[in-house]
């Protein structure tokens, strides 16, 4: 994202991105089985917050059936759709950014980047 500003300039520069949050599919799925990691020389490895298979997020059965008791803990797959979404961006992203920005920078805009996903939300969407 290069400064408008600057590049007609010889030396033309990028713009900052410390008000900016990319989203991804991805993010949706707490761990996966198999992470890969790109750091550069002398920086820490990132920490995984699970320690094994095992340890990933289920959720609770709702319903007796012949496979399972209610209330026995299940893996379950969620589809994400363009509903999925926007009820994930307004209940969770949104207040996760607005408790963990700094508070000297209260009323900067931030900007939410989202790939060309189709379930992605709408700019437009009047409940974002």
């Amino acid at each position: 994202m290069m400064d408008e500003h600057s590049i007609s300039t010889p030396y033309p520069s990028f713009k900052s991105t410390n008000n900016m949050v990319h989203i991804d599919e991805k993010w949706y799925d707490m761990t996966r089985v198999k992470n890969s990691y790109y750091v550069l020389p002398g920086e820490p490895e990132p920490e995984r917050t699970v320690s094994n298979t095992n340890s990933i997020g289920k959720t609770e059965a709702q319903r007796n059936c012949q496979n399972r008791d209610r209330g026995t803990i299940e893996v379950k797959s969620v589809k994400v759709t363009r509903h999925v979404c926007r009820e994930y961006l307004i209940n969770e992203l949104i207040s996760a950014i607005q408790d963990k920005w700094p508070d000297d920078d209260e009323g900067t805009t931030i900007f939410i980047q989202q790939d060309n996903a189709k379930p992605h939300v709408l700019p437009n969407d009047p409940g974002f």
